[in-house]
């Protein structure tokens, strides 16, 4: 009986792929594409980001607090709080695969016009937030070598397949 019940059902063990969406659906679903941009966003640095903290006029009780981490010596290379190198470089990731698709999205099936004038907004939000999360990896993790050579960080400003060559020289400024 139960084999009977669980032939019938080829995918009752596998599940679904409704949440895997490919790039096509981003000229279809608006919102897919915007998500991308909004990851950007949501990966910026908070405004209020308790720096007092790292003074002696404030100390903190939050065990995961990346100035008790710094000023108690708890942290390495591997776990730097204050490393922006992955957010940002996850944020930029984003941006260059929205900037790839924006042109084909559809904002709205009535008007061109209005579609023109989305993807306008939205690609100069892309860039500017691209910009800012470089400024971002330039404060943190550029600066000067023991001899006084300025450093860079790579510029990435395509999308970079899983197999692309990532030791890119950095782009000194």
């Amino acid at each position: 009986m139960i084999t009977l019940i669980c032939s019938g059902c080829d995918d009752l063990f596998t599940p679904a792929n409704d949440n895997f969406k490919d790039w096509s659906q981003m000229y279809t679903e608006p919102d897919f594409a915007q998500s991308f941009l909004l990851n950007a966003y949501s990966r910026l640095p908070g405004y209020y980001d308790n720096t007092e903290y790292a003074t002696d006029d404030a100390v903190t009780n939050d065990k995961g607090s990346n100035y008790l981490k710094a000023a108690t010596g708890t942290w390495t290379a591997k776990n730097n709080p204050f490393n922006r190198w992955n957010d940002s470089y996850n944020a930029i990731l984003n941006i260059n695969i929205f900037l790839a698709h924006i042109d084909g999205v559809s904002f709205v099936n009535s008007s061109e016009e209005v579609n023109i004038l989305m993807r306008m907004r939205t690609k100069g939000e892309a860039y500017g937030i691209r910009a800012y999360h470089m400024y971002y990896l330039l404060r943190n993790h550029a600066g000067f070598t023991s001899n006084g050579e300025l450093m860079g960080v790579p510029i990435i400003t395509d999308f970079l397949e899983s197999d692309a060559d990532f030791n890119m020289p950095p782009c000194n400024f």
